[in-house]
């Protein structure tokens, strides 16, 4: 369960990442000509940007809460699961 949650928290970070690296690419791709890796390899340069950093954190707070949330009742059954083990060995 722990690979899963730290699978989820880094599939959705790169997600994010992507998706930021998309958008420049879809704006810069007639006006410079660039490649989608070159928007990948530029994208550190537009999070330096406060708006875009601070657009990127709440768009990361919302996706890792709603992963949560998808989460959370496993979580609730392996705990649930686990108490219930214990309880009978004792």
């Amino acid at each position: 369960m722990v690979t899963s949650i730290i699978m989820l928290f880094l599939v959705i970070f790169i997600a994010e990442y992507l998706c930021i690296s998309y958008e420049i690419f879809d704006v810069y791709k007639d006006a410079i000509e660039i490649t989608f890796f070159d928007a990948v390899r530029a994208t550190p340069d537009f999070l330096a940007e406060r708006e875009i950093f601070q657009a990127f954190v709440l768009d990361l707070t919302y996706s890792y809460a709603f992963g949560f949330l998808a989460i959370i009742n496993s979580i609730i059954r392996i705990v649930k699961a686990r108490r219930s083990k214990t309880q009978k060995a004792m």
